[in-house]
């Protein structure tokens, strides 16, 4: 659909200005934070790739994990994983805190945007590897 289409078109068209722009923006002058910044704002779409690959894997590891005994490492993925969806709950209460005066009422839609960017995942993940590929 034209949406996907859309997420496709800037999640390929962000990788390829980072191809472009990030070895002068490397080289330059600037401040280190500035580079810094402008490397996580070019490169956020690799986030799908890494969402995708963590998908696969996940069940190999639940395997491993049970096949040798280690189901008390859940205390280390449980924290990881909540601070994860806290720090992406955050960034987007806040967005939507600056922006709207009814914010409070568009927290409703927090699991579905958060299910939304899952969804994205390979259809953006695609689009990562056509621009590292410069496949048009």
């Amino acid at each position: 659909n034209g949406f996907k289409a859309q997420q496709h078109r800037w999640a390929k068209g962000s990788i390829q200005t980072a191809r472009k722009l990030l070895p002068r923006i490397l080289k330059s002058a600037m401040a280190p934070r500035v580079k810094l910044e402008a490397c996580l704002h070019l490169l956020n779409n690799f986030a799908y790739v890494l969402m995708l690959l963590l998908a696969f894997l996940m069940p190999f590891s639940l395997f491993v994990r049970y096949q040798y005994g280690l189901n008390s490492v859940l205390w280390i993925d449980l924290p990881v994983f909540v601070l994860a969806t806290i720090s992406i709950s955050t960034f987007y209460i806040c967005s939507q805190r600056e922006i709207y005066p009814d914010w409070k009422s568009r927290l409703f839609y927090l699991p579905l945007n958060l299910a939304l960017g899952i969804g994205l995942a390979v259809n953006n993940t695609k689009a990562v590897f056509e621009a590292l590929l410069r496949r048009e």
